[in-house]
């Protein structure tokens, strides 16, 4: 390691002995003292100099240097010997492909136009010093990093620090692509190493169907469990993050059908042709559906059901509190007495749906049953396109909205005040809904929407007709019925067994009891449709299982006089279940204390400790373990003392034993507290000090407190005085 004397340092750099001198002073230069004549002289090692003096001094050796690398700065300027060997007529045509895609870009990457600048001060700089290219680049390169290129310096901005080796890479780009080189990204050329392996492709891919979210991370951890103890060869994990990224990019729509199904129904799935391109009468084709609604109701949050009439698209809403069979007959008999009998209602396959209650209703009213693949809502997309048309459009502005997700309700719960959270903390209303609407209201609301707004919308897909204009064009002659009851009855719910029950001598057998009509005596041994009258438990209507026809009205004498019914049944029923629950809880708890199992876990201990206390083990033959070490324990258990007190100590043992009982008996009169901070300690000896005479350890303390803490100590002593004044003006009074 070449070391340098201030004086050699003076001659590099232009200055002064001293200037080196004062400067290695006050920037703490690392030296080493050197023997010299006269005594000893102190030398720095270039490598220990701070940056920017290193470099000065680089560039002034190799100019005073008389070597071919000083005078090879022309040199530089030729084109690198590899470039050269390539031809030239390749060369000029990729530069003019690379400028033609330059071209077509809209933006060029700032990044691009900071290398050519940087690369134009790089040759400028060499040129300038007649350096060499390897040289001239790696001085170029640190004097940059050093912010000390003032032509480049907003460059930096974009490009922080460059190396030697960036720069003749860069100058390498350019000579064979030209600049458009420097900002046209290279492409990927070749397989990486998970496409030319088949077993780690095919491990990707499986992570990538079983767990759609996988990362990069957690595939690299599986891949070295899988394969790490076979010695395969595995991608680091920035080539699986890359290869994640083009695989999703390369298979977008595969992937959202793993990942979302339902953004990819609507993105990607085929919407060729139209699901109502063969329906072309009113009343050909119902669609049904049930949704929670998005309105918070004072009884509760209900569920709409809806039907639609494809062919006009006109449509049924009713607010239920449940998506059940009871909601689904309710707003069957709405539209039917409005619109007339559909020929195909196609609903979901969900168990409301395909209950045996409502696919009697259906094969009572002839009305053709069609059921979707689960969860294809796509199949039935009228209705929920409705759905979706009432949950956007004016039901967002109703009291009581809730919002269509989570990630709406929690924007809504956000808009509370603080004094609104902190009412809710306190046990008061929790919601940030306002909620002053029954369902009985949202039903009228619903309704009258539909009759008022929905029905006169035009639509887009019907050629911008209304629902209401359709349905007063067209000529269809519709199926009705005009007897309502008729309707009522045939709504009405079922028993189990899809409601088929077997004519005994006895009459019908249905829970329980024998249902009885004169009308049963001809057809004893025969199977009947059953359906339960909803207002007298007691009555049952009989149909012909064969045609529908009805028979007659069986009843049950037993219970027919209650009047009750099947929520009066239903209602009675939970509350006796309720009631023998509670009796079994109260027997069970009445054994559980009789028997008094509390504290089993010591009693299963003490049985066996019990049990195993009578064990014992036979003695083994045992010799003493003896080393100098227990021998000089067991003479030391052994000596006693033999030494004593004198009169003397005695006698002074008992002075110190008064002193303390006098100097406690003091402290029980007088205790000094304890305190948690200075003032406080302050405080209590300033209001001594007013009565008795301080100690002088205490004296000292406190004047030497009052001294450093003036403030503090005037604020106290302003205290002390209106404290005892005080009771001056009290006495005083008293004396009056």
């Amino acid at each position: 390691m070449e070391l340098y004397t201030a004086k050699q340092l003076a001659d590099y750099l232009l200055f002064s002995k001293r200037s080196i001198q004062i400067k290695a002073k006050n920037e703490n230069w690392p030296f080493t003292e050197v023997p010299s004549r006269g005594g000893k002289v102190r030398k720095y090692a270039l490598s220990d100099l701070p940056v920017y003096v290193r470099i000065q001094v680089e560039e002034a050796i190799i100019k005073s240097m008389d070597t071919p690398a000083s005078k090879s700065g022309a040199s530089y300027l030729a084109v690198n010997e590899k470039v050269n060997s390539l031809d030239k007529d390749l060369i000029d045509h990729q530069r003019q492909s690379n400028l033609k895609t330059l071209a077509g870009l809209e933006k060029i990457d700032p990044k691009a136009s900071a290398k050519v600048q940087i690369l134009n001060a790089a040759d400028a700089y060499i040129n300038a010093n007649k350096l060499g290219k390897i040289v001239g680049l790696k001085l170029f390169s640190e004097r940059y990093n050093q912010g000390l290129i003032e032509d480049v310096l907003e460059c930096k901005s974009v490009i922080p620090s460059v190396s030697r080796n960036s720069l003749i890479r860069w100058q390498k780009t350019v000579a064979e692509k030209g600049i458009a080189g420097l900002a046209l990204k290279p492409k990927r050329t070749g397989k990486s190493i998970i496409d030319s392996d088949k077993e780690l492709a095919d491990f990707c891919i499986a992570m990538i169907y079983e767990y759609p979210h996988v990362k990069a991370t957690q595939i690299k951890e599986g891949l070295i469990a899988r394969f790490y103890q076979v010695g395969k060869s595995l991608p680091a994990e920035t080539t699986i993050r890359d290869w994640l990224t083009r695989w999703k990019r390369e298979n977008s729509a595969l992937y959202t059908k793993m990942a979302n199904p339902d953004a990819w129904k609507n993105k990607y799935m085929s919407a060729m042709g139209k699901m109502d391109e063969n329906v072309k009468r009113l009343n050909q084709l119902w669609e049904f559906d049930s949704t929670p609604s998005d309105v918070m109701l004072t009884d509760g949050r209900h569920s709409l059901i809806g039907i639609i009439d494809v062919f006009s698209r006109r449509a049924k809403v009713v607010i239920h509190p449940t998506s059940d069979s009871t909601g689904i007959c309710l707003v069957i008999r709405k539209a039917i007495l409005d619109w007339g009998i559909p020929e195909i209602a196609r609903t979901d396959n969900g168990k409301d749906y395909t209950s045996i209650q409502i696919k009697s209703v259906f094969d009572a009213l002839d009305i053709k049953h069609e059921t979707t693949r689960p969860f294809s809502g796509e199949e039935k997309p009228y209705i929920e396109r409705f759905f979706k048309t009432f949950s956007h459009d004016i039901a967002e502005l109703l009291t009581g909205y809730i919002g269509h997700n989570v990630s709406e309700r929690q924007a809504i719960e956000a808009r509370k005040t603080f004094a609104q959270r902190l009412l809710a903390k306190q046990g008061g209303d929790k919601s940030a809904i306002e909620i002053n609407m029954t369902a009985q209201q949202l039903q009228e609301f619903v309704d009258n929407w539909i009759d008022s707004r929905y029905h006169h919308k035009p639509h887009s897909n019907i050629g911008n007709k209304t629902p209401f204009d359709l349905f007063a064009a067209s000529r269809d002659q519709i199926k009705v019925i005009k007897d309502e009851r008729l309707l009522d009855v045939m709504l009405q719910p079922i028993p189990s067994n899809r409601g088929l029950r077997m004519v005994g001598k006895e009459g019908i057998k249905l829970s329980g009891g024998f249902y009885i009509a004169p009308e049963l005596g001809a057809i004893v041994g025969d199977e009947v449709l059953c359906k339960w009258d909803p207002k007298n438990v007691g009555r049952i209507y009989v149909f012909n299982r064969m045609n529908n026809e009805f028979i007659c009205i069986a009843t049950d004498h037993e219970i027919q006089s209650a009047g009750m019914t099947r929520q009066d049944v239903a209602h009675h029923a939970k509350r006796s279940q309720s009631a023998e629950t509670s009796r079994k809880l109260k027997e069970l708890k009445k054994t559980a204390k009789s028997v008094n199992v509390s504290d089993i876990a010591n009693e299963v201990l003490g049985h066996y400790t019990t049990q195993n206390k009578a064990l014992a083990t036979l003695p083994k033959q045992s010799v003493e373990h003896t080393n100098v070490i227990t021998q000089s324990a067991t003479k030391a258990l052994d000596s006693k003392p033999t030494v004593g007190f004198s009169d003397e100590q005695l006698s002074e043992f008992e002075k110190r034993r008064k002193q303390l009982e006098i100097e406690t008996a003091i402290a029980n009169v007088n205790p000094t507290p304890l305190f948690d901070n200075p003032q406080s300690k302050a405080m209590f000896h300033k209001k001594q000090r007013l009565t008795n005479q301080l100690s002088e350890s205490d004296a000292t303390w406190l004047n030497t407190w009052e001294q450093n803490n003036r403030a503090s100590s005037k604020r106290l002593d302003d205290l002390l005085s209106d404290m005892n004044a005080a009771p001056a003006a009290t006495t005083k009074l008293h004396k009056q």
